[in-house]
């Protein structure tokens, strides 16, 4: 397994990719954005789990040149979070069945992994972005991942 490490965002990354304040969207609410912190610990570790599941799985990613991306053997093993953003859907969406009117909290935090140097002076290391997509449950005051990981290449 290769595994992966939450480091805190690189003084060499732009502001808008170290975000320190989440973007939170006005019908989320602040005070919704408050309970879910709360859950901070849990959603990180959700994260984190998420990372090491995607660069892991052999069918998204391969030790292998191959010259595809991603390429397992580029990264060094850590990541930071990036980006974070807290919204609500006007529609839930329930796998293959239609979609309902209903309004749904979500949120996502994003992983930004980091690769191996390449270029001499090189100081930009963002390789992969992994978007790590939750829902918020208000009346239970409950987080639950949707499994839903967007990547792309920075």
């Amino acid at each position: 397994m290769f595994p992966m490490r939450r480091i805190p965002p690189p003084e060499w990354a732009p502001e808008w990719a170290r975000r320190v304040a989440p973007t939170v969207e006005a019908e989320f609410g602040e005070e919704e954005y408050r309970a879910v912190f709360m859950h901070r610990a849990e959603i990180l570790a959700a994260v984190q789990e998420a990372v090491e599941q995607y660069i892991n799985d052999d069918d998204v990613t391969s030790n292998e040149s191959r010259r595809s991306f991603p390429e397992r053997r580029k990264l060094t093993g850590e990541y930071y979070i990036g980006e974070e953003n807290y919204w609500v859907s006007t529609v839930k969406y329930h796998g293959d069945r239609p979609p309902t009117p209903q309004a749904q909290y979500l949120f996502s935090l994003m992983a930004r992994c980091l690769e191996e140097p390449w270029l001499e002076g090189q100081t930009d290391l963002d390789y992969l972005s992994l978007s790590v997509l939750f829902e918020w449950d208000p009346a239970a005051q409950q987080v639950s991942s949707t499994c839903d990981v967007d990547s792309s290449r920075i």
